[in-house]
């Protein structure tokens, strides 16, 4: 890892939140900026410009005092998730534990599958901190990762999960089910039904109601639909193809909320439309999904299967609460016609990448930097793949081996995202509630 992003990774100057609910991105962006292979000069102007002003309109706020008056343990320090108080005590024995068990991978596997059920909270970011921070490699954003998932946390409730119960060929069929049933019975009245609902007076979850989104989704998930823990079969696969399978079905889902603009152009100016705009609470879907691969990779097999149930449930209790719900069967099928599987690179897209890349590097909005990152990530890991299938480079391939990667990689990182207009003089169209 370059020094510089170590450093900044290491950062303790700033608090995890500011404005009452918005989460610190600044780290996020420093690994997508290095990984898109951004400057040096680059990463530390954004850390710096982002530091003293987010795309919000606001600054970042100074990292609270380290509190001596709560000592935590491995059997109190759960009386604290989604509690929203006490995060330096929270911080601090996440880093004892992790000194003490040996390192990120076995903080991982003696905390992960407490930690993971609560990835719903603060709109993912939790889980976005905690999992690209281990795919970075930094044990001080773990630390702080893992504390912020418990500080933020709020249950996807898993007791009322029903694993296999539906055997959908694959999780782009599981989204089709789940268009088919929200939007054919009643999904969208049940939804506002349970965010009007009295029953959930001042006691519940106070420290969500600034946020407004993110209170509505604990609602929803407290409330419970059948759609959300009635479970798909393919959650019960942790290999690395149905891993593989979920991405291009989330991929798909974002690109769903960008309509017929989904792929066409990035490097607008700072407000004016470009591509999409894609959903922002669907970027948040797929960049929280390389947070739950990484955080759950340590885990052994029925744990990163529970981590895949999480997830989904997750998906489909945000996706619920929008005000548009999920994207239609119509909606998704013609997305899907625009980027099937054997939809592939030309060479023409191919070259078209270093446009993609400068374009991410160049963003002030952090959402699209990570996206471009991450899509960039998947592009060449299915290269990869392709380059091992039997027959690869050979002069007669067999039909069924693909010569390039999907082109669905190359059109989500072409699509970029609005910030939220939650702060003063922001001139950028909310595309979603402000839950950054």
């Amino acid at each position: 890892m370059r020094e510089l992003v170590s450093g900044l990774l290491a950062d303790r100057a700033h608090g995890i939140e500011f404005h009452g609910f918005l989460s610190n991105h600044s780290k996020h962006a420093v690994i997508a900026l290095a990984g898109l292979g951004a400057s040096d000069a680059r990463i530390k102007q954004y850390f710096s410009s982002y530091s003293a002003c987010t795309p919000y309109g606001f600054p970042l706020e100074a990292a609270p005092a380290d509190a001596n008056s709560v000592v935590l343990a491995p059997k109190t320090w759960s009386s604290l998730i989604g509690k929203k108080t006490h995060f330096p005590a929270l911080r601090t024995f996440f880093a004892v534990e992790l000194e003490r068990l040996g390192g990120r991978d076995a903080l991982m596997r003696e905390y992960g599958a407490d930690l993971l059920p609560y990835m719903p909270g603060a709109l993912t970011h939790g889980i976005i901190h905690l999992g690209w921070a281990m795919d970075a490699g930094s044990d001080h954003m773990v630390i702080e990762g893992a504390a912020y998932l418990a500080f933020c946390g709020v249950s996807v409730r898993p007791e009322r999960f029903t694993p296999r119960a539906h055997a959908d060929a694959s999780p782009f069929a599981s989204l089709l089910r789940l268009a088919d049933g929200w939007h054919s019975s009643g999904g969208p009245e049940w939804a506002a039904a349970v965010k009007a609902s009295p029953d959930f007076g001042e006691g519940f979850h106070p420290e969500l109601k600034p946020a407004g989104f993110q209170h509505d989704v604990a609602k929803v998930l407290s409330r419970g639909h059948p759609l959300m823990y009635e479970l798909p079969a393919w959650c019960e696969d942790t290999q690395d193809g149905a891993l593989d399978q979920l991405y291009r079905a989330v991929v798909l889902l974002y690109l769903a909320s960008a309509g017929s603009r989904a792929g066409q152009g990035v490097g607008r100016a700072p407000g004016k439309a470009g591509a999409g705009p894609g959903s922002f609470t669907g970027l948040h879907l797929l960049t929280s999904l390389w947070g739950v691969e990484h955080a759950s990779r340590p885990l052994d097999v029925e744990a990163r299967r529970q981590a895949l149930r999480c997830y989904w449930a997750t998906l489909v209790a945000i996706s619920c609460t929008t005000a548009a719900g999920p994207p239609t069967r119509a909606i998704l099928e013609s997305t899907a016609q625009k980027f099937p599987a054997h939809a592939v690179e030309s060479r023409a897209d191919s070259a078209r990448w270093d446009e993609v890349v400068r374009a991410g590097i160049a963003e002030e909005e952090e959402h699209n930097q990570k996206l471009c990152y991450l899509a960039r990530r998947l592009r060449e890991r299915d290269a990869e793949t392709l380059a091992q299938q039997p027959g690869a480079g050979a002069g007669d391939q067999p039909q069924a081996v693909r010569a390039a990667p999907w082109l669905g990689w190359l059109a989500a990182a072409n699509t970029f995202t609005f910030t939220p207009n939650v702060g003063p003089g922001r001139a950028r169209a909310p595309t979603q509630p402000a839950d950054g």
